[in-house]
């Protein structure tokens, strides 16, 4: 059996701002016990009015996948043996990373399949919550998060 080092879950997410309309997009690695490993997050996306034009319904997803969860995923010094993400847009991830990524809520069955051995005490919802508060902490500290 893999070490406890070995057996990582990435939580991906991305969140906009209502407000301002952008993106920033972050990744959260944990070991089986939860404890972070590795954290990597984007600058703010800001699309521009004619890139909103221009790229119309498709903008979101080419955020998401394109400019925030590929480049993200890429960037891990670690690789996890699954990637976890809340947003449906993310889902398109999987086709260019070689292992599953699968939607919390809506993959329930294949991710208590895939994880069944790991992470028992780690509440998969949770860290999407650490992701979160650490882009508000950043937003707080640094205009390029904004």
């Amino acid at each position: 059996m893999a070490s406890a080092d070995d057996e990582l879950i990435a939580f991906l997410a991305v969140r906009t701002d209502d407000e301002t309309g952008h993106f920033v997009g972050a990744v959260l690695v944990t070991d089986a016990a939860g404890v972070p490993k590795e954290f990597r997050c984007t600058d703010a996306i800001r699309p521009t009015p004619i890139q909103r034009t221009l790229y119309g319904k498709s903008l979101e997803t080419h955020v998401y996948v394109d400019l925030c969860g590929k480049p993200l995923l890429k960037a891990l010094a670690t690789q996890p043996k699954v990637v976890l993400v809340k947003s449906q847009l993310l889902l398109d991830v999987g086709q260019h990373v070689p292992c599953p990524v699968l939607h919390v809520e809506l993959d329930v069955g294949r991710v208590r399949e895939v994880l069944r051995t790991w992470f028992a005490g780690v509440t998969l919802l949770e860290p999407f919550d650490r992701i979160d508060a650490a882009l508000t902490t950043l937003a707080e500290q640094e205009e390029r998060y904004r």
